[in-house]
C-alpha cells in the first residue's frame, strides 16, 4: 500500500503549517469580533495572502472561495460556539489544502479531494443559512459559477484532461449541481442535513468521474459507491426533523 506521507520531512512542515493555520485563524476570530474592523480585515487579507503564496501558490481558485467564504460564513452565525466551529472548520480546512499543495504528501490527490469537498459543503451551509427564499435565483447562479471553476481547477489537478475536456466536464457538473440544488432545496430537512446530502452528491458525481478517466471504473465500483450514497442517505433522512 502506498504511504500517504514522506516521514523524512514531514514533522517541520507540519508544525509551520500549524502554526500559520492558527494565526490565521485567530485572525479571523478577531475579525468577526470586532465587526470587521478595516484594519483586521487588511491583517486578515495578508495573512490570508501569506499563506497562499508561501511556501507554493497553488489551487487559486479553492483557496480564494474559501478565503471569501470564512468571514462570509461569519457574518451569518453569532453565537460564540458557533464562531468557534466556523473558524475551526476553515482552519482545518485550509489546513488540508496547504497539505495537498507538497510534494512531501505521496496522496496529495487524496488530500486535495477531502478539501474540495469541505469547501463544498461550506459554500452549501452559506446557502441554505442565508434563507432559501432569498434572491435564490442569484445565489443559484453564482453557485453555478463557483463551481465551474472550483471543477476546472480539480480537473486540472486530478486529471491530464485538455482544457476544452475539463470545460465541458465543469459544465456539465455545473449544470448538474445547481438542479440538485433546487432539488434538495424543497426537502423540509433542515440545513445541515441538506448541505451533507448535496456535498455526497458532489463526492458521488467527483469519484466516478475519475475512476471513468482513469479507466478503472466497473460494475464493482460502482455498486459499492451507491450501496454506501444510500446508507448515508437513509441515515440522513433518518435524523432528519421532517417540517413543512
Amino acid at each position: 500500500m502506498r504511504p500517504l506521507i514522506n516521514f523524512k520531512n514531514w514533522l517541520p512542515y507540519w508544525l509551520v503549517e500549524l502554526v500559520k493555520i492558527l494565526i490565521w485563524s485567530a485572525g479571523l476570530y478577531f475579525l468577526k469580533r470586532s465587526d470587521y474592523n478595516i484594519f483586521l480585515l487588511l491583517l486578515y487579507l495578508g495573512l490570508s495572502g501569506y499563506i497562499f503564496f508561501v511556501p507554493r501558490a497553488r489551487l487559486i481558485f479553492t483557496h480564494l472561495v474559501l478565503f471569501i467564504l470564512a468571514p462570509l460564513t461569519l457574518s451569518l452565525v453569532n453565537s460564540q460556539t458557533n464562531i468557534l466551529l466556523t473558524v475551526g472548520y476553515f482552519g482545518i480546512t485550509l489546513f488540508i489544502l496547504n497539505l495537498a499543495k507538497n510534494p512531501i504528501f505521496l496522496a496529495r490527490a487524496l488530500i486535495y479531494k477531502i478539501g474540495f469537498t469541505a469547501v463544498f459543503l461550506a459554500i452549501f451551509i452559506v446557502f441554505f443559512i442565508s434563507g432559501i427564499a432569498q434572491n435564490f435565483i442569484f445565489k443559484e447562479l453564482m453557485i453555478f459559477l463557483v463551481a465551474i471553476f472550483l471543477f476546472l481547477e480539480f480537473l486540472k489537478e486530478s486529471t491530464p484532461l485538455t482544457p476544452r475536456r475539463r470545460l465541458l466536464f465543469s459544465l456539465i457538473f455545473g449544470l448538474i449541481l445547481i438542479e440538485c440544488l433546487w432539488a434538495v432545496s424543497l426537502l423540509p430537512i433542515g440545513f445541515i442535513n441538506s448541505s451533507v446530502f448535496l456535498t455526497l452528491i458532489i463526492y458521488l458525481i467527483a469519484n466516478f468521474l475519475l475512476e471513468h478517466l482513469k479507466g478503472t471504473l466497473n460494475r464493482r465500483k460502482i455498486l459499492e459507491h451507491f450501496t454506501i450514497f444510500i446508507i448515508l442517505i437513509l441515515f440522513i433522512f433518518g435524523l432528519s426533523k421532517w417540517t413543512i
